[in-house]
């Protein structure tokens, strides 16, 4: 009789209960969009978000002093996203380009297509600083399933200094080790 794949993970089925396993996504900096109409961004960032090199030949994300102009990221939720979790966090490495705006976050509007009118108002975890550090926007318990897109506009608290400046952003969610809706399995 031999090993077969397809029983093995309906088996698996029958141990799965909830809990997911952790899993990030990373998100290109450069699929980043201009919220607002879907544009691309470029490397004049007088009026946009956009990109620059920092650190010599860091690329990155940034948002001039003054601006706060939303960036658009689309993810669509993964096939094996555990709805009955419901765990799903923007994670942003990021940092302020000096120590003047010592108050200044990174936000998100989070539109899911069942809802596109109303934004999921997700929790962010904290304030930006000169020092570079993992920042996450909180995007649990919003009822979503495998197969929505959610459309996120990122921006930046209030800086009248310094620049934000992101150098990566992930997307973590729990998994199932399968398929979360078993006719998709």
């Amino acid at each position: 009789m031999g090993f077969n794949p397809a029983t093995f993970l309906k088996n698996l089925d029958r141990i799965i209960t909830s809990g997911g396993f952790k899993k990030s996504i990373e998100v290109p900096l450069h699929s980043v969009c201009l919220f607002s109409d879907s544009s691309p961004l470029t490397t004049t960032t007088s009026t946009n978000p956009g990109f620059a090199a920092i650190e010599t030949y860091f690329p990155v994300l940034t948002w001039a002093a003054g601006k706060v102009v939303k960036a658009g990221i689309t993810f669509a939720i993964p096939d094996d996203y555990d709805a009955s979790d419901d765990y799903l966090r923007i994670k942003i490495k990021a940092c302020m380009a000096g120590a003047t705006d010592t108050t200044t976050a990174l936000d998100a509007t989070v539109y899911a297509d069942d809802a596109a009118s109303t934004d999921l108002d997700p929790t962010i975890s904290a304030d930006l600083s000169s020092t570079l550090a993992w920042v996450e926007i909180n995007c649990d318990s919003q009822d979503l399933e495998p197969g929505d897109v959610i459309a996120i506009g990122l921006f930046p608290e209030t800086h009248a200094t310094d620049a934000v400046e992101v150098y990566a952003i992930k997307i973590e969610y729990k998994s199932d080790l399968v398929y979360y809706t078993a006719s998709s399995r």
